[in-house]
């Protein structure tokens, strides 16, 4: 039960004089219901003095009101009308936490924005929860969230400065370039495409031996991925076994690292133009972003 006390001090409320005693006392907020049909209390009998009370506030909206006090004597005589201002603020214990919502960027007024479920509900509440960012585009956003408690009374709103950013699609390897000695630069080697890309697995592909240089024996490699933006570490193999036209013949390398010279294929014979050249033992790295065409 809410009270307010009160120090009445009665120097000319009466028309009382000094051989009649004040008896009683009655005050209201706001409305007065006649003499005598407000709150009425008895005091101790004095002919003037102190006359302390207590105001009942329970039911009484939060705000400002008026209280009104008289005192009657004991002749029945009523004073006159005194009034006091006074404020009803809302108690200063904890209140329980009820409800939560948030909004971004624009407030649609209070109660109308997303809500968050609060579980339990408490004073002090600490809980994750998940805001739907689906419709946002990418880029800067600000967080608003507010609360609601066992009054109905909302909380002052705070605000969280978010970064939506785009789900990456799941990257397919679709296809890789290659060259030998000197790398011409992301993009700019010779391209092979897949059919069927895939975010991972073995890849097999062929390369003209027309196209291999005299005199080295390094194949650099490196992977493209479907978005056309992001590209591998650039792998090399300096080791490899080629088909040639030569039926069973593989390459030796023990004479020199001339791709041209027969001494170094094992059936003594240069492959030609048509010849097949499979790559394999070829190991897969992970993507990563690199600066390219």
């Amino acid at each position: 039960m809410k009270k307010l006390c009160i120090l009445l001090l009665l120097g000319g409320f009466a028309y009382t004089s000094s051989a009649q005693n004040v008896v009683l006392l009655e005050y209201f907020l706001d409305t007065d219901e006649g003499y005598g049909n407000n709150t009425v209390m008895s005091v101790t009998p004095a002919a003037d003095g102190p006359f302390p009370f207590s105001v009942d506030l329970t039911g009484v909206s939060i705000g400002h009101h008026k209280l009104y006090i008289r005192t009657r004597d004991s002749d029945g005589r009523w004073s006159l009308t005194s009034r006091r201002n006074l404020e009803v603020i809302p108690s200063f214990t904890d209140k329980n936490v009820t409800a939560a919502e948030y909004f971004f960027d624009v407030d649609p007024g209070v109660g109308n924005a997303v809500s968050i479920p609060v579980s339990p509900q408490i004073a002090d509440v600490s809980q994750n929860f998940a805001a739907t960012t689906s419709l946002l585009a990418p880029g800067y956003h600000k967080l608003y969230i507010r609360t609601k408690d066992e009054q109905g009374a909302w909380s002052l709103t705070a605000r969280r400065n978010v970064n939506v950013v785009r789900s990456e699609e799941p990257m397919l390897v679709s296809g890789v370039e290659y060259f030998f000695g000197n790398d011409p630069g992301v993009g700019k080697a010779s391209f092979i495409e897949f059919n069927a890309p895939l975010t991972d697995g073995d890849f097999n592909f062929t390369i003209p031996a027309a196209q291999i240089p005299t005199g080295v024996d390094t194949l650099f490699l490196r992977a493209k991925d479907s978005t056309n933006k992001n590209w591998s570490l650039t792998a090399f193999k300096t080791k490899y076994f080629i088909t040639s036209n030569c039926p069973n013949s593989v390459w030796l390398g023990t004479v020199s690292n001339d791709w041209h010279n027969p001494a170094n294929w094992s059936c003594n014979q240069v492959p030609n133009a048509t010849t097949e050249v499979v790559i394999v033992g070829l190991t897969t790295y992970p993507c990563e972003v690199l600066t390219g065409n």
